[in-house]
C-alpha cells in the first residue's frame, strides 16, 4: 500500500514543490539549448539513420563529430572475382537443367 500521509506541514509542502519545479525547469532549459546549440549534428544523425537505419557507435561519433562514413557495403555492391562468377553460373546452370 502507498502511504499518503505526511509528516511535514503544508508550508513544507510547498517549498519542495517549488524546488522540484525549479529542477525540472532548469533541466528542460538545459535540455532545449543543448538541442538548440547542436541542431546541426541532431539533423546529420537523423539523416545518417535514415539512409542506414542503424549507427554503430563507430559511425554516430563520425557523423556527430561532422566526418564523412563510408559507403555502407550491403553484399550485392561486393564485385564477384571471374571465379566466383563461373562457379555461380555452373551452379545456376545446375539448378535450372535439375528443374526441366
Amino acid at each position: 500500500s502507498y502511504n499518503t500521509s505526511r509528516d511535514y506541514s503544508e508550508q513544507v509542502a510547498s517549498e519542495i514543490d517549488k524546488e522540484v519545479m525549479q529542477i525540472v525547469n532548469d533541466a528542460y532549459a538545459k535540455c532545449e539549448k543543448m538541442l538548440t546549440d547542436n541542431m546541426a549534428k541532431l539533423h546529420a544523425v537523423a539523416e545518417a539513420l535514415l539512409e542506414r537505419e542503424k549507427l554503430s557507435g563507430e559511425e554516430f561519433e563520425l557523423v556527430f563529430e561532422g566526418k564523412e562514413l563510408t559507403k555502407e557495403v550491403k553484399a550485392n555492391d561486393v564485385p564477384m572475382s571471374e571465379e566466383v562468377v563461373s562457379e555461380k553460373t555452373t551452379l545456376e546452370n545446375t539448378v535450372e537443367t535439375k528443374e526441366e
